[in-house]
């Protein structure tokens, strides 16, 4: 679909340089790094999520087993108490004789967190300031006499296929990404 208006060019065209200098976004170790560095300092600024985090590094996520292993490490650098709950979960990783348990092969939760929130920022700053809308209107199909509007969404992944990466994704897996990261944002 190609735009239908000057707004709608101009946010395409921004949309596009904006993914050109965001070439870090679209490897996944570079996600990775992110991520772990967003965790630690969660760990360490919200106490409350060090459970979430022991919880899933129990459950075999391995970024999560890193974030609390160098946290445990931090602590003891620092000389700082180290919480019961990490104390126990040092005792359970010596202790027991096998190995740290491992996920199931799949998608990582932190692998696209990057790219994704990359995503979502660049279709709001479309919608702020192109006066775009964040979605298409999936209720009525154009006309001759009503074309369809493009939505943030669509000149997103227009840009997205043009770049030519490997990272060309739908219009759906757009609009997912950005209805994750709003519910995110509308929650706290």
């Amino acid at each position: 679909m190609k735009p239908q208006s000057i707004p709608e060019a101009e946010a395409l065209a921004f949309a596009r340089e904006r993914i050109a200098g965001l070439r870090i976004c679209f490897d996944k170790k570079a996600n990775r790094q992110f991520y772990k560095a967003f965790m630690k300092r969660r760990v360490s600024n919200l106490p409350g999520d060090l459970k979430t985090r022991v919880e899933l590094a129990h459950r075999g996520v391995e970024v999560e087993q890193e974030v609390v292993r160098e946290h445990i490490v931090e602590l003891h650098r620092h000389g700082k108490p180290v919480p019961k709950l990490l104390a126990d979960y040092t005792i359970e990783l010596s202790c027991s004789g096998k190995a740290v348990r491992r996920r199931k092969p799949g998608k990582r939760p932190y692998e696209y967190q990057l790219r994704d929130l990359e995503i979502y920022l660049l279709a709001r700053d479309i919608v702020s300031g192109f006066k775009l809308k964040m979605f298409r209107s999936r209720e009525k199909k154009p006309t001759r006499s009503r074309v369809q509007r493009l939505s943030a969404c669509s000149i997103v992944s227009i840009a997205l296929k043009q770049a030519g990466r490997g990272i060309g994704m739908n219009e759906d897996a757009v609009v997912d990404i950005c209805k994750r990261f709003r519910r995110r944002a509308n929650v706290g």
